[in-house]
């Protein structure tokens, strides 16, 4: 039997973790398989013509949010010019949707994927035999192993992709929008995850993401995988940490400290900082216990951080996703997401939302429309406050985001640039800053805007003040005196806000 496994993938950067797992089930089992690569951004028809569907007995898809409606329509005609051709599909949209991918498939796989998948393997033409795969006639029950060292581990296939990497599967939360609300947490012994970590810097993966849905929610543990990381460490890989807000202990704040920089980043998912409003979705986070600890952890671990909300939480209005975008915009995270809630099926908020009075799209990604809480305008609105953090976001501008949190509160910052800029999301880098320039006309912001042009550009050419250069040779001399090799500012810059007297000292020298 010839197997193809289809990933789908949101980036070409990205690797799908559960398709490499069961890649290297074949592989141990010396089964003929083949995995093909793809991405969003290519059409069904070029994917449909690359993969050679046609060589093989069965496919197994991954299916999510971002690439379900592509699964069906490559099903579809992959049946249409080979009605023989076995097709299965896994993972979360497909299994909590099964009645939306039969009888088009001929299973799908309900829950973890391994031990399903073998089962198929043993037995391809018995649906009587699979295990906790649903068909057209057999309705099976969610399956979650209760011990993932049984089987390999995947190999490194491409080190410049980002890996995704789990020492533990399952949640010990509730969070009734996820799909994992309530999963069985389950975890990785530690000597296999030594072994695992291993092999990823030995190979030098650039990025290694721990989908572990909370990775201290057990401290001891977490030390101890952090303390293995450290001890290997090349100073080639990074690795991102997703952590929970009521685990930032001082004793992983030290941990984190001893690291270089560089080896570690984190996003911490907040949602709201209303009390409140976190309750409504079974989050029992409290702000005035992990706040003080949010706030150390912010100013003094190494490493990029990522904050977290989402818009459209039961009971969440304009006035406390104003408050929450402050909070944590006062915080001055590398990034601070603004997401939008994805009313899932077959979750606990997705079977309540019409009670609650929640309307969200009818297809996938089942975003948030409105609420009782939040009108379809308001939304529209946040969604452009959105974008517009997208593209002024600290590594885009990381000398002007500064001096203009100064003078705004973040949710104001936005908001006005929501309400004054066009879409400019299609436009050059040159272009954005031009346009956020004519919304402050200060010689303090054109000049600061100079010089995150001249680092993102990378080149010596001047947007605001060519006169200042006086030639490509004059340019360059300026540009190497403040950027080294990396891109880098050699030296820090200071500037203070005095739109009388104060800007940037532009020398060949580099700036003060």
């Amino acid at each position: 039997m010839k197997i193809l496994l289809m990933a789908i993938n949101a980036k070409f950067i990205h690797r799908n973790l559960a398709l490499d797992q069961l890649l290297a089930i074949c592989q141990e089992k010396n089964v003929s398989v083949k995995l093909h690569e793809a991405n969003i951004s290519q059409g069904v028809r070029d994917i449909l013509l690359s993969c050679d569907f046609e060589s093989y007995d069965a496919i197994f898809f991954s299916v999510y949010l971002w690439n379900e409606s592509m699964v069906r329509e490559l099903a579809e005609d992959m049946k249409r010019t080979k009605p023989s051709l076995m097709l299965f599909a896994g993972g979360p949209q497909a299994y909590s949707r099964k009645e939306d991918f039969l009888p088009l498939f001929d299973g799908v796989i309900m829950g973890d994927g391994e031990a399903p998948f073998v089962s198929i393997l043993e037995n391809p033409f018995q649906p009587s035999a699979w295990q906790h795969v649903s068909t057209a006639e057999i309705e099976a029950p969610l399956y979650f192993e209760k011990n993932i060292d049984r089987w390999p581990s995947p190999k490194v296939i491409a080190h410049n992709q980002i890996l995704y990497y789990e020492s533990s599967r399952g949640c010990p939360y509730r969070c009734s929008y996820c799909l994992s609300a309530g999963t069985p947490l389950v975890l990785r012994d530690l000597s296999r995850v030594r072994e695992d970590l291993a092999r990823f810097i030995e190979a030098e993966v650039r990025l290694v993401k721990f989908v572990d849905r909370s990775f201290n929610a057990d401290l001891s543990r977490a030390l101890e995988i952090l303390s293995m990381i450290k001890s290997m460490d090349r100073g080639k890989t990074t690795f991102h940490l997703e952590l929970t807000p009521v685990g930032l202990s001082q004793d992983l704040l030290d941990s984190l400290k001893e690291a270089r920089k560089g080896l570690f980043r984190y996003e911490i998912g907040i949602q709201s900082v209303d009390d409140h409003v976190n309750l409504q979705v079974e989050r029992p986070f409290k702000k005035r216990l992990y706040w003080p600890a949010l706030e150390k952890f912010m100013s003094e671990a190494p490493g990029e951080k990522h904050l977290d909300l989402i818009v459209g939480i039961p009971g969440s209005n304009l006035e406390n996703i104003k408050s929450s975008l402050n909070a944590l915009g006062s915080l001055y995270p590398e990034e601070l997401q603004l997401g939008f809630l994805k009313v899932l099926p077959s979750t606990p908020l997705g079977d309540q939302a019409a009670a609650l009075g929640i309307v969200s799209g009818s297809r996938p990604p089942y975003e948030v429309l409105s609420t009782p809480d939040l009108s379809f305008q308001e939304i529209k609105f946040l969604k452009r406050i959105e974008q517009r953090m997208d593209l002024f976001n600290p590594s885009a501008i990381p000398f002007t985001l500064p001096l203009l949190l100064q003078e705004y509160s973040t949710f104001d910052l936005f908001s006005r640039l929501a309400e004054e800029l066009p879409d400019l999301r299609r436009v050059t880098f040159a272009r954005r800053l031009q346009a956020l320039a004519s919304c402050f006309p200060s010689e303090l912001i054109r000049e600061s805007l100079e010089i995150d042009y001249l680092r993102k550009r990378r080149s010596p050419r001047s947007l605001f003040f060519p006169e200042r250069f006086k030639g490509y040779e004059k340019g360059k001399a300026i540009y190497e005196g403040y950027f080294d090799g990396k891109n880098l500012l050699k030296k820090p810059i200071t500037i203070r806000i005095d739109h009388q007297t104060s800007h940037v000292d532009f020398s060949a020298e580099g700036g003060s």
